[in-house]
């Protein structure tokens, strides 16, 4: 591949202006929420997770990349084969497949890995949040909201960000996949 093929003609490329720029964005949400308390204030309320569900497939996609760059020198016959040996370095890597499948499918299948064994419904990205004004009489008031601010998904995020960071300061493809050059 070029130095010149732009951000989607290689897998460093798409990793250092894509993949992890949108994880940036993410935490630059979320941190710019925490120190201003706005989550619910912000001009889309669906923003955060909308950011999320980008960054978590951007990463996801990255084996991608780094599949169709390198399939013909190292003999790989399918994507899983990178998606294999990355999930030989990091968990990270399969925890993040789910979930961006979960997204993708609606409904996932059960990881082979126990620790995220259930069943990944697309509805599980959200929590309900019922808010009631204090006019109880009046029921018209009463206000369903749905919102995204999972402490728990920021970390899983940040994880497999700090993998590609590490990855991009040391490209060394075999040496990240176990594979001989």
């Amino acid at each position: 591949m070029s130095t010149f093929s732009g951000p989607l003609g290689s897998h460093k490329g798409y990793i250092v202006h894509i993949a992890l720029q949108n994880c940036s964005d993410y935490f630059e949400l979320c941190e710019g929420q925490r120190e201003n308390d706005t989550y619910g204030k912000i001009r889309s309320k669906y923003k955060r997770l909308r950011l999320f569900l980008n960054a978590a497939e951007s990463i996801n996609n990255i084996p991608d990349y780094i599949f169709h760059e390198y399939k013909d020198k190292y003999g790989w016959r399918k994507e899983t084969d990178v998606r294999t040996l990355l999930s030989n370095k990091s968990k990270i890597h399969e925890t993040i497949n789910t979930l961006a499948n979960g997204y993708k499918h609606c409904v996932r299948n059960p990881s082979k890995d126990p620790s995220i064994a259930k069943e990944i419904d697309a509805a599980d990205f959200q929590e309900i949040r019922i808010i009631i004004d204090a006019d109880l009489a009046d029921l018209k008031d009463l206000n369903i909201e749905f919102s995204f601010d999972s402490i728990e998904d920021e970390e899983i995020l940040g994880e497999a960000f700090r993998f590609w960071v590490d990855y991009h300061n040391n490209p060394n493809l075999p040496m990240l996949l176990g594979v001989c050059v």
